[in-house]
């Protein structure tokens, strides 16, 4: 081998590489570092994250393997200069060679950066990374074992890439047919494995299977060579093939020459009428891509099938879609790129505005039929009003995408480098919308059909300077990136003009009137609230431990006589296990409730009415205390109000079970007063505002967390007014009374604030605090109860 002649076919090879080595690892550092942006701004999880960068680790690879053999053969034979040397008395081997060590130098040199950064990521994530070939079972599986195999794969398709590229002519032919080799290299190494091995199943599989895998794994690999080596023999050195009709006239060529026979189909095209201009250049564009077109409808046709059936291959069918939908958008301008052709609208006349309509055209159609197919199965649902919201999203996010596809499709230098630049710039674009708005608002998709607009646009006004083949120049470039921009920014705007628009009424004057308005204080020594007293929620604990008898006689004496501390001897939870039967149920649907109630002459009611007497004792010292602000709003909430809940519940049980004794109407006289209820509610709210206007902290339990994206500032006020709402109208229903009206408007109030969280509400054995809809609810439950028991309190002994 001629080590200068190799010397100089390297650095041919890797000039027309050098852009890809470039692209690949700058998109996999920009795809990382949009990932980080959307896992600290957006609420992402870090299996999520760490999900996402393993996918981003993989995705530009395999671009590389797919791509780079069918650039660099792609390109030569486009230009010329592959047929160029056929002619030179060079030996073939350097030449095929050479191909080869540059495409696998990139991408070797992309995973190489990918590796890194994932090893970034899980660092910053603080997730450790497993170097183990074995699992416990002694079995091979993991992370490590899957990452090698991932890697092993790329190679593989790099050869199944280089074999098409250089067994077909047509670059476009040999990019389509490397994916189907791929999966039957892939079927067959498994196949061979399973069957050589003895193996139950391909993943995972015993160690000892280990060396079997290895080997059949280099065995397809050399098989790939032998068949690659071959596929450039025959074509660097062999004659040129007929492939007949498909091949014959060389349809991208035959659209733009005169036919070489005059047949019997010209022959009646003649005779009769001359086709119009828009038909000629329909034509010219359908022509070329027709059989791409129709395998693009066959392939489609069959996803459609998937996505239809099952999960996991619907989700194979989207992908398949997706495929498609990328290859009709590159098809759109790529013939009439090849060899700088967009020349020949250009030098006769030919309106732009015709060219651009004619070429968009046919993937127009078939890119709606894929997106019909894609949402089909939400358009045969039941409840065809609820998912409509989803159709508008897969409809205009699919168009955008398109439509930015088929820019790059006229934009991109090398015509076969837009199958994969579009690709890319889509990902980039959704990752950075996710970041910027939809990840806060997903109900906003539809937007992006302004986007797909904007991008129609950018392509229409570019078709001009793309037939004089100036679609490198800077003017060129700097309007493209303007649309681009525009199309990426705008959907932000829309959005955040919709959620302006849509903002509750300002409150100033209300919030002076807050601040101004002056509350009774006490200069006395408060009763100490211990956090046993109160909780977030009443639920079951488990086990149940509650004592009874004189035990319980004993502790209870105590907590009444205690006149320092609420909660210091047994706690709220404890107290209400005396109303738990262990053999039923605690709960009334998803809401903890009283499942047993002694009868009278019984030790466990004389049990419950002393549990009552202290769930009394404490609503009268907690409501007494927050009228003068000496406990929180907190307090009120998960003590007196929990209390007062649950000894009106259970005193409404014992009258409903026993009627009106002694016992029960000494009970009936001690129940709060309403100007008591009233005056607490409402006087810790207030405070529990202001205290909320000066630190942020807690607000009814809850934390709003609005977002926090210096662009999302509104969301930080429509919350703040949210809370001032929720805040003004709950005081008025103090008044009022109308709690169970008012609970279903808070829950829009809470939403808005970002009080509510996206996780089951009603989760009995939930920890976290009730939402203000639910403790506006208990409030409405407890002054329903109070008022009856009242009229229980006037009534007779026994009715």
């Amino acid at each position: 081998m001629n080590v200068q002649i190799f010397t100089r076919l390297l650095w041919k090879d890797y000039r027309l590489l050098r852009s890809l080595a470039i692209a690949a690892p700058l998109s996999t550092l920009g795809f990382f570092i949009l990932l980080e942006l959307i896992s600290h701004l957006v609420p992402l999880g870090r299996s999520d994250t760490l999900g996402g960068a393993t996918a981003i680790w993989s995705f530009v690879p395999f671009l590389v393997a797919f791509g780079a053999p069918a650039l660099l053969i792609g390109s030569e034979e486009d230009s010329g200069s592959l047929a160029w040397l056929r002619t030179l008395p060079a030996n073939w081997k350097p030449i095929i060679a050479s191909k080869f060590l540059v495409s696998f130098g990139c991408l070797m040199w992309s995973w190489l950066i990918g590796t890194l950064l994932l090893f970034v990521t899980f660092g910053i994530h603080q997730k450790e990374i497993l170097f183990d070939i074995t699992n416990s079972k002694q079995q091979v599986d993991g992370p490590f074992p899957a990452a090698l195999g991932t890697i092993g794969l790329s190679i593989a398709a790099l050869l199944c890439s280089l074999f098409t590229a250089t067994y077909f002519r047509s670059a476009i032919v040999g990019l389509i047919a490397s994916a189907p080799m791929f999966g039957g290299a892939l079927w067959a190494f498994f196949g061979l494995f399973v069957w050589w091995s003895g193996a139950a199943r391909p993943m995972p599989f015993s160690a000892d299977a280990l060396f079997w895998f290895v080997a059949i794994a280099c065995l397809v690999l050399l098989a790939l060579t032998g068949l690659t080596t071959l596929a450039s023999r025959q074509r660097l050195t062999g004659p040129e093939r007929d492939w007949s009709a498909l091949s014959k006239a060389n349809r991208i060529r035959s659209a733009y020459q005169p036919p070489m026979s005059t047949g019997y189909k010209l022959g009646a095209a003649l005779a009769g009428r001359r086709p119009s201009p828009f038909h000629a250049l329909l034509w010219q564009s359908f022509r070329p891509n027709a059989w791409y077109y129709l395998l693009a409808v066959v392939i489609s046709i069959a996803a459609g099938v998937l996505v239809h059936a099952d999960q996991n291959s619907r989700a194979l069918g989207y992908i398949l879609l997706a495929i498609v939908g990328f290859a009709i958008a590159g098809l759109t301008f790529y013939s009439d790129s090849i060899r700088g052709r967009s020349a020949f609208f250009f030098d006769r006349g030919i309106s732009p505005r015709l060219v651009w309509v004619t070429r968009l055209l046919p993937s127009f159609v078939l890119i709606h039929l894929i997106l019909l197919i894609a949402i089909s199965p939400f358009l045969i649902t039941v409840n065809l009003a609820q998912e409509t919201a989803m159709i508008l999203s897969i409809y205009a996010g699919g168009l955008a995408a398109y439509a930015m596809a088929v820019l790059f499709s006229q934009a991109t230098t090398r015509p076969l480098l837009s199958f994969f630049a579009g690709p890319v710039a889509v990902h980039f674009s959704g990752m950075f919308l996710v970041l910027a708005v939809f990840g806060f608002y997903p109900w906003a998709v539809g937007v992006l059909l302004i986007s797909a607009a904007i991008l129609f646009v950018a392509s229409y006004r570019l078709t001009n300077l793309w037939t004089q083949r100036k679609a490198y120049t800077k003017h060129y470039v700097l309007t493209s990136v303007k649309y681009i921009a525009a199309a990426l920014l705008f959907p932000v705007l829309v959005v955040l003009a919709i959620r302006w628009s849509t903002m509750l009424p300002n409150t100033s004057t209300w919030r002076q009137d807050m601040f101004a308005m002056e509350l009774p204080t006490s200069d006395r020594d408060p009763i100490a609230i211990r956090p046993g007293a109160g909780n977030q929620r009443l639920r079951l604990s488990t086990p149940v431990t509650i004592p009874l008898g004189d035990e319980l006689d004993w502790i209870l004496s105590k907590e009444l006589a205690d006149e320092d501390n609420i909660g210091e001897h047994i706690s709220l939870l404890r107290l209400s296990e005396v109303f738990i039967d262990p053999q039923h149920s605690s709960y009334q649907g998803q809401q903890f409730w009283i499942s047993r109630i002694g009868h009278p002459d019984t030790t466990l009611f004389d049990d419950q009415l002393a549990v009552i007497d202290v769930l009394q004792k404490w609503s009268r010292v907690v409501r007494d205390q927050a009228i003068e602000g000496q406990s929180s709003f907190n307090e009120l909430l998960y003590v007196a109000e929990h209390a007062d809940w649950l000894s009106t519940l259970a005193l409404q049980m014992m009258v409903n079970q026993s009627g009106v004794n002694v016992e029960i109407r000494q009970r009936l006289v001690n129940l709060p007063s309403d100007q008591t209820v009233q005056q607490s509610r409402r006087n810790s709210l207030i405070r529990h505002w202001r205290s909320y206007q000066e630190s942020r902290s807690g607000f009814w339990g809850g934390y709003p967390n609005p977002p926090t994206l210096p662009w999302l500032v509104i969301e930080r006020v429509r919350a703040q007014r949210a809370v001032d709402h929720l805040t003004m109208e709950t005081l008025e229903q103090t008044r009022q009374g109308d709690w169970f009206t008012f609970a279903e408007t808070a829950v829009g109030y809470e939403t808005i604030a970002y009080i509510r969280r996206d996780t089951d509400v009603n989760n009995v054995y939930a920890y976290y605090p009730l939402y203000p809809s639910e403790w506006i609810r208990r409030f409405g439950e407890i002054d329903q109860r109070l008022k009856t028991l009242r009229g229980f309190a006037g009534s007779k002994s026994g009715e």
